[in-house]
């Protein structure tokens, strides 16, 4: 027994070190899934030759049904120890039976342009309060000059879609613009306190993400036409290099959000899969869109 025990023990395991060979570095995929946007000021970076670690003693197999799954030292075997210029922070849920896996969720972070998904609730939570409407102006017409073409005029609608689907920032700057008190108000109602504008970008949490993503997803903050109409849009966005990239469409679909600004490079996204419904959330500096999706699969594979 004791043999036959070990040697599936040890046939879980190669498992797990087989599907992890992969996960090194390619630059040379890095961003080429990563489409220019107009008036986008989100820059892309060329990441370091750096990639994630992994480590076979991480996994735990189960002695009833020798299932290799996630702990919380699994995850952190997957992405330590990491070169030192590389930065990484990382959260599991499990929506289903509410467990947490992360690695290191309250550092504060450039969000880059996920800071749009909290934008995108506080227009929606407007208009679920008739406060908005999705025909009012949101960015005005604009006649072009010498140095910028010109712009037609905008309304909310039209705006939200570029900014959730293709990462606008001219919509997203357009409602700061106007009505940026209130969204700071609207998250801190949710418990999200440490997301905020600085001067020269907007700072977020893995934790304060995971708190709108729940939230969204268990369709406790919007009425359920305007949650589907972000869910969507969302599953619509066309950056898929990232967390999509590393759950394939036979094991379930993504609707996520990235940021990229400088080396900066995130993604947040609710995974709906055949192993169940899951928040991933990976925010990292001087990595890769490729690294994203192998850690992507690494985790996919562990839960």
């Amino acid at each position: 027994m004791l043999i036959l025990f070990s040697a599936s023990l040890a046939v879980c395991i190669a498992v797990i070190l087989m599907s992890l060979t992969h996960f090194t570095t390619d630059i040379t995929e890095d961003h080429d899934d990563v489409e220019s946007v107009d008036n986008a000021t989100d820059t892309v970076s060329e990441p370091s030759a750096q990639s994630f670690d992994s480590s076979a003693e991480s996994v735990v197999c189960d002695e009833a049904v020798r299932k290799c799954k996630m702990t919380q030292d699994a995850l952190a075997e997957l992405i330590h120890p990491l070169p030192e210029d590389v930065r990484v922070n990382v959260l599991v849920d499990d929506l289903k039976s509410g467990q947490r896996f992360s690695y290191k969720p309250d550092d504060s972070v450039t969000a880059a342009s996920i800071y749009k998904i909290f934008v995108a609730y506080s227009e929606l939570k407007g208009i679920m309060e008739h406060k908005l409407s999705w025909d009012m102006i949101l960015l005005d017409e604009f006649p072009g000059d010498a140095d910028n073409p010109p712009v037609a005029a905008q309304t909310l609608q039209s705006c939200f879609n570029a900014m959730i689907i293709y990462s606008d920032n001219a919509c997203a700057e357009g409602y700061l613009n106007k009505y940026s008190p209130q969204m700071h108000t609207d998250i801190s109602s949710l418990g999200i306190n440490n997301s905020f504008s600085q001067p020269e970008s907007f700072v977020t949490t893995a934790s304060d993400i995971a708190i709108l993503l729940e939230k969204l997803y268990h369709d406790e903050i919007l009425t359920p036409e305007l949650r589907s109409v972000w869910l969507d849009a969302m599953e619509r966005q066309t950056y898929r290099a990232g967390i999509p990239s590393g759950i394939s469409e036979d094991e379930g679909r993504v609707a996520d959000k990235v940021g990229f600004l400088s080396t900066v490079l995130n993604d947040a996204g609710i995974c709906y899969t055949r192993k169940g419904d899951f928040i991933i959330i990976i925010l990292t500096d001087n990595s890769s869109w490729g690294d994203i999706a192998k850690l992507t699969q690494s985790i996919y594979d562990l839960l």
